[in-house]
C-alpha cells in the first residue's frame, strides 16, 4: 500500500506542517489528492517556496564557505605563529620577571587569563560554527540521492542522528553509508573532547635574555672591600660543606652551574647596573685547583716535640725535600682529635725538573695534614698520629662570568669557562692561606680540635662512615688502609670543592678585586619573560584544522549540490516516529491511529502497534506543474 505526500510548509527548518494531510489509497499507486490541488495563486506560492529554498541552499553554501575561510585563517595564523616562536626571542614580551634560576615562570594571574581564555574562545567559535553548518549538511544529506532520483529511502535514512549519542551515531552513520555525517560528528567529538581544551594550553611563557639599549664599556665590582689577603672565604666553605659535590663532573666549574646555593650575594646599591638586568662579563680570568699525590708518611719522617709550656705541640719533618712545620695549642679540656692542616716549604732543583737548569732550583709548596689522637686523660703527653702530605696543584681558567641584579641585590649566576692551562706547583695562594687559617674551632664533631676547612674534610670522612674521632693505630691493616684511602679521598675532594667554589663565587683570583674592566667585553642584559607556542599542541592543532579543513571542503560540495537541487527537508514528516519523524497526520492511517481505543496520547506509540512500518520505504519527486517536493511512501500496511 502507499500514498504520496505533498508537502508546502513555510518554514523546513523549524516549522510544523503547514500544507494540507495526505489521502491514502489501497487500490492504486497514490497520486497527489486532487482537493488538495491548490488554486492557481497556490502556485505564486509554490513558487516563493522554491525561490525560499534556494536561498536558503545559498546560505548554506556561505556558512560552509565561510568555515574554509576561517580553517585557512587558523591554519596561517597558526603556522606563522610556529615559525616564529622557535625563534629563540619567541612571539612577544609579557613582563619583566624577577630572576629564577631554572624553568618556566608563573603568569600574573590577568596574563594567564588571557593567554589561556583567547585561544580556548578563538577554537570554541570555530566548533560552534562547524555545528552549526554541520548539523544542517547531516539533516539535508540523506535526501540528496533522494532528489537525485538515484535511490529509494529506508526508514534509516529519516534517522535523527543528533538524538543519539555521539559515538552510536557515529557508527550508526557509517553502517547506514552516511560517511560524510559520520565524520563530521567525530570532528566535532575530537574538537569538543581534545582540541579545544588543549588550546588553553597552546601558549606558555619563558625567560629570555634582552640587551639594553647601550653597552657599558666600565664597571667596578661591588664588593671591593674583599681584596688582596683580606678575602673572606666563610661563604665558600659553607657553601662546600652543604653541597653535594662529590660526584665526578665534567669540568672544574660545572657543578656549579646549575645550583641554586653556589654564588653568594651582594648589595647591588651605589652600582650602575640596574635591578632586573643581568651583566655578562667576558674573558675573564678564573682560577681553580686540586691536590695530588696524597700520600700518608711513615713515623720516622717527623716527629712531635712539646713546645714551650704545656698548652702547644711543634710538629717538623721532611718529605721529598720539604720541609714540614706545625704548631697548635692544645685544648683546655679532653680532646679526642686533633686535625691540624700545614703548609711543607718546598725546593725542586734542576735535576727534578727537566724545564730547569742543572744548577737552577725552584721553590714551591705542598700542604699536609695532621692527626692526633691523645690517649685518655693524657691531655697529648701520649699521642697516636698520621700526617698526610700532598701536592697542591691551580688551574687558571679563562671564561665568562654572568651576574643576575634582582631586587637591590647582586649574584654571581655562573662562570663559563673558554679555556685553561695548569700552572706549575708554586708558592702557596693567598685562597691556601685563607683555607688554612679560616674560621675557629669547629664544633660539628664533639671533643674534637680543627680548623673550618679541616671540619669540612671531617665532615666528607664521615660521609664515608667513618668515625673521624676514632684512630685506626689498632686495627687490622686492610681495615687501617680502606681508612687511609678514604680519608684522602675526603681531603681531595673537599679541597676541589672549595677551591671551585671560591673561584667560582668570584670568576677569578681575588687578589684582583676591586677590579675596572676597562674596555673589555661587559654587556648588559634584562631578563624578560616571553610568548612561545607550545610546539607540541601547536603541531597537533595545526593536524586537526587540516583534517577538518578537508572535510569542510567536502561539505561545501555537498552544500553546492544541495543548492542546485534544490534539496528541501519534510521537517512536518520527521518528528513523529522513526519512518516519518514529524508527520502528525498521514490522512487514514492518523484518522486511524485517534480514532482508536489504544490511543492514549502517545501517537507515535500507538502508530507502531496499528500500522507496519518496517518495510516502508519513499522516494521524492517534484511536481512537474507546481515545483513542490512530492514525498511517494510505498510498503506502508497496517496491522490489523
Amino acid at each position: 500500500m502507499g500514498f504520496v505526500e505533498e508537502f508546502d510548509h513555510v518554514s523546513t527548518e523549524h516549522g510544523s506542517a503547514k500544507g494540507p494531510a495526505p489521502t491514502i489509497s489501497s487500490t492504486r499507486p497514490l497520486q497527489p489528492n486532487p482537493s488538495l490541488t491548490p488554486p492557481e495563486p497556490s502556485l505564486t506560492k509554490s513558487q516563493k517556496h522554491i525561490s525560499t529554498v534556494f536561498r536558503r541552499r545559498q546560505w548554506l553554501v556561505w556558512k560552509v564557505g565561510g568555515l574554509l575561510i576561517l580553517h585557512a585563517l587558523y591554519l596561517i595564523l597558526l603556522a606563522v605563529a610556529f615559525a616564529v616562536s622557535l625563534h629563540n626571542h619567541g612571539l612577544v614580551t609579557i613582563r619583566n620577571w624577577q630572576y629564577v634560576h631554572t624553568g618556566n615562570s608563573s603568569f600574573y594571574d590577568q596574563i594567564s587569563l588571557t593567554w589561556t581564555t583567547i585561544p580556548t574562545l578563538i577554537f570554541s567559535l570555530l566548533l560552534l560554527h562547524m555545528r552549526w553548518c554541520y548539523e544542517e549538511v547531516q539533516r539535508l544529506l540523506p535526501y540528496l540521492q533522494l532528489y537525485k532520483g538515484r535511490d529509494k529511502g529506508h526508514t534509516s535514512v529519516l534517522v535523527n542522528y543528533r538524538s543519539e549519542f555521539p559515538l552510536i551515531a557515529i557508527f550508526s552513520a557509517w553502517m547506514r553509508s552516511h560517511r560524510m555525517v559520520s565524520f563530521t560528528i567525530t570532528l566535532s567529538l575530537i574538537f569538543s573532547i581534545v582540541a579545544v581544551p588543549l588550546s588553553a594550553h597552546l601558549f606558555e611563557t619563558r625567560l629570555r635574555q634582552q640587551p639594553t639599549e647601550a653597552e657599558v664599556s666600565a664597571q667596578t665590582v661591588w664588593n671591593s672591600g674583599n681584596m688582596n689577603e683580606r678575602t673572606d672565604y666563610s661563604r665558600a666553605l659553607q657553601v662546600a660543606s652543604v653541597l653535594d659535590v662529590y660526584k665526578s663532573n665534567g669540568g672544574i666549574f660545572s657543578q656549579w652551574a646549575s645550583s641554586d646555593y653556589a654564588f653568594p650575594t651582594y648589595s647591588a646599591v651605589g652600582t650602575p647596573w640596574g635591578d632586573n638586568s643581568t651583566i655578562r662579563i667576558t674573558d675573564i680570568q678564573g682560577h681553580g685547583g686540586r691536590i695530588e699525590n696524597l700520600k700518608f708518611l711513615n713515623e720516622s719522617q717527623y716527629r712531635l716535640s712539646r713546645g714551650n709550656g704545656t698548652d702547644n705541640i711543634a710538629l717538623s719533618g721532611t718529605d721529598e725535600g720539604c720541609l714540614l712545620s706545625l704548631s697548635f695549642d692544645l685544648a683546655e679540656k679532653e680532646v679526642d682529635l686533633y686535625f691540624q692542616i700545614g703548609v711543607a716549604s718546598c725546593t725542586r732543583n734542576g735535576d727534578d725538573n727537566k724545564d730547569l737548569g742543572p744548577s737552577v732550583s725552584q721553590s714551591y709548596s705542598k700542604l699536609f695534614f695532621f692527626m692526633g689522637w691523645p690517649a685518655p686523660g693524657s691531655n697529648a703527653t701520649a699521642m697516636s698520629t698520621e700526617v698526610i702530605t700532598g701536592n697542591t696543584i691551580h688551574i687558571g681558567v679563562k671564561g665568562d662570568i654572568e651576574v643576575a641584579v634582582r631586587e637591590n641585590v647582586v649574584s654571581v649566576k655562573s662562570f663559563k669557562p673558554s679555556n685553561g692551562s695548569e700552572a706549575n706547583a708554586g708558592t702557596t695562594t693567598p685562597f691556601d692561606r685563607a683555607i688554612l687559617q679560616s674560621g675557629n674551632t669547629k664544633s660539628t664533631f664533639s671533643n674534637i680540635q680543627t680548623t673550618y676547612f679541616g671540619g669540612l674534610i671531617l665532615d666528607r670522612f664521615d660521609v664515608a662512615r667513618r668515625n673521624a674521632s676514632t684512630p685506626w693505630v689498632s686495627v687490622d691493616a686492610s681495615t687501617a688502609e680502606a681508612l687511609r684511602k678514604d680519608m684522602m679521598d675526603a681531603i681531595g675532594k673537599i679541597y676541589t670543592t672549595v677551591y671551585v667554589s671560591a673561584a667560582a663565587l668570584n670568576g677569578f683570583e681575588p687578589v684582583e678585586w676591586p677590579l675596572d674592566y676597562l674596555s673589555t667585553g661587559v654587556y648588559i642584559v634584562r631578563d624578560v619573560e616571553r610568548l612561545f607556542i607550545n610546539e607540541g599542541i601547536a603541531g597537533f592543532l595545526i593536524g586537526v584544522i587540516v583534517i577538518s579543513f578537508l572535510i569542510a571542503g567536502r561539505a561545501l560540495s555537498y552544500a553546492i549540490a544541495f543548492r542546485n537541487h534544490q534539496v528541501d527537508c519534510p521537517e512536518d514528516l520527521i518528528s513523529s516516529f522513526d519512518l516519518l519523524h514529524g508527520c502528525d497526520s498521514l490522512g487514514h492511517m492518523a484518522d486511524d491511529v485517534h480514532s482508536s481505543g489504544q490511543y492514549k496520547g502517545d501517537f507515535v506509540e500507538t502508530a507502531r502497534k496499528r500500522w507496519n512500518l518496517g518495510k516502508a520505504t519513499f522516494s521524492i519527486n517534484r511536481d512537474e506543474s507546481s515545483g513542490r517536493p512530492t514525498l511517494q511512501v510505498e510498503n506502508l500496511n497496517p496491522n490489523i
